[in-house]
């Protein structure tokens, strides 16, 4: 199961996903924590040694190898991050040797992934889109199941829209405060997605609520989007931020209503394979139109024409373990 938390600068989005995947680690759940935000870095405050962490984006060499597999419908040097899944891939599992290769473990045991980061020759040269490519590539061969948990702290914003990040989760988390500004970010989140007739799963939580004057703004202007429980106010995070490491249990610990009820919410929801996957291949069809050759195009139809079961394929594979 793979939920994201998005949204504005400032909400404590970041905050609240790295929170909810140490609620889930303690709880001894399998749980993966995704960190995809270029800004501030919770790795390092989680206790991580990010000297040596190996960077998903500079990693996927490794990760075409072990996913290629036996496949015989497109060439090695051909096989695209967008490349939609055959039955003659290799998939990515939660306990797998393979996974380890590209996540560290801290201190504690948490599991963790390093999506992207600038290093010094890609100042002033590179864009931050092309770095999600690996991550794309990753969840497109991800085999989790209902008990494994994928928490993913995302880029601020609507910038998901602009890849297939948008529809690859379960549940998108979008944490909003009682501001025009948050409002609008939120709005801009649906609209994208609505316009683009893409089918996703959205709720959002509260946080810096300090009236009932805030929770009635967010209910009358975020009024088609399921909402669930508020962050408390604690003075075991500015202890946290202080450098007090005990104190992040503590604020955890106090929010386990709220993360209760996103799990609860999140397996809920129905999550169709067999759309996800065809999303993949309209967004392949149209990279391949605009970018790549005819070549492309032709295994495509042919991709296309084999109408393959994805629901049944993975719970074929899963059912393996």
């Amino acid at each position: 199961m793979r939920i994201a938390f998005l949204w504005k600068w400032w909400s404590w989005k970041s905050t609240t996903s790295t929170s909810f995947a140490r609620y889930l680690f303690k709880t001894w759940k399998n749980t993966i924590f995704a960190d995809a935000d270029i800004n501030v870095n919770w790795l390092q405050i989680l206790w991580f040694n990010l000297e040596n962490f190996p960077y998903l984006s500079e990693n996927q060499s490794k990760i075409n190898d072990y996913t290629f597999w036996k496949r015989k419908d497109v060439s090695k040097d051909k096989y695209l991050w967008i490349t939609p899944v055959s039955e003659l891939s290799n998939l990515y599992r939660f306990d797998s040797n393979e996974i380890q290769n590209i996540t560290q473990k801290n201190s504690d045991g948490l599991v963790a992934m390093w999506i992207w980061a600038y290093n010094e020759n890609e100042i002033w040269f590179t864009c931050y889109h092309w770095k999600s490519d690996s991550f794309v590539w990753f969840l497109n061969h991800l085999l989790d199941d209902k008990d494994d948990y994928l928490v993913v702290d995302s880029v601020t914003g609507i910038d998901n829209t602009g890849t297939p990040l948008a529809y690859s989760y379960h549940l998108n988390v979008l944490v909003v405060e009682p501001t025009k500004k948050s409002i609008w970010v939120c709005t801009d989140f649906k609209i994208a997605l609505d316009k683009n007739n893409i089918s996703s799963n959205i709720c959002v939580i509260w946080n810096k609520i300090e009236s009932k004057e805030d929770e009635e703004f967010i209910k009358e202007n975020i009024w088609d989007i399921k909402y669930l429980w508020s962050l408390s106010f604690s003075e075991s995070m500015k202890d946290f931020d202080q450098w007090d490491k005990e104190s992040f249990d503590k604020f955890v610990m106090e929010n386990s209503n709220l993360y209760d009820s996103i799990l609860e919410y999140a397996h809920s929801l129905e999550f169709d394979w067999n759309i996800y996957y065809s999303y993949m291949y309209s967004y392949f069809d149209k990279m391949c139109q605009d970018y790549y050759n005819d070549y492309f195009k032709i295994k495509l139809q042919e991709w296309v024409t084999e109408k393959l079961d994805y629901k049944t394929l993975r719970e074929n594979e899963l059912s393996k373990y």
